[in-house]
């Protein structure tokens, strides 16, 4: 969860340059479901995140091409 501060950080600043440059946005922390969802992906059955929480696991990976 220490992380959270800095993906939320992240997003807003990509939100801001895609704004001013007319692009679209799609922010994957929050379409996961935000604050701790990669512990969440991670006791999915089966597995979306791989337990190093940085990776996805193939499912995981499925699950954000659908998203």
């Amino acid at each position: 969860m220490r992380f959270t501060r800095v993906h939320d950080e992240i997003g807003r600043i990509q939100k801001q340059t895609a704004k001013a440059y007319g692009c679209h946005f799609w922010n994957m922390f929050e379409a996961m479901g935000g604050a701790g969802s990669a512990y969440r992906w991670a006791r999915q059955s089966p597995p979306l995140m791989a337990q190093d929480l940085i990776h996805f696991t193939v499912p995981g990976y499925q699950r954000l091409a659908q998203l």
